[in-house]
């Protein structure tokens, strides 16, 4: 049986899907159910041709920059070495449940997975909803 998916998709897939997804993947670990499900990050823009002097990848920044070895702790998961890569036709139709970071990605934009691929509307939802709640959208870190 192949894996079920669930598609983790922020702007650049540079930072907040990378972690989302990782520690979707850590929990997931802990109840024994990764192997059968996992989460993959992607992003809706392609970073991947960005000038050299953009990192493509959470390692490729200064320990800090982004988020602290704290919060990583206290979230309990590490930092793959992970390179952007974009949501393709082909993610989404094998992803079980797509997650979108922030309604912008998500529905708000004209590139957002919602007019993209209308025919997956009913495995969209947004990250927040883990918590119970649609109302908040997860930040963008700064760069």
């Amino acid at each position: 049986m192949e894996n079920r998916i669930v598609l983790v998709v922020s702007l650049r897939d540079v930072y907040r899907s990378v972690v989302g997804a990782s520690c979707i993947n850590g929990a997931l670990a802990l109840s024994g159910e990764l192997g059968r499900v996992i989460a993959v990050p992607r992003g809706i823009c392609n970073v991947c041709d960005a000038p050299p002097s953009s990192a493509n990848c959470l390692k490729e920044h200064e320990p800090g920059h982004w988020i602290s070895a704290a919060a990583l702790a206290r979230i309990r998961t590490e930092i793959p070495l992970h390179r952007s890569m974009q949501v393709t036709g082909e993610d989404v139709e094998r992803a079980a449940l797509i997650l979108g970071m922030d309604r912008l990605c998500l529905y708000d934009s004209a590139f957002s997975l919602w007019l993209r691929f209308p025919e997956h509307r009913a495995k969209m939802r947004l990250f927040a909803e883990l918590t119970g709640t649609r109302e908040c959208d997860v930040p963008e870190c700064l760069e």
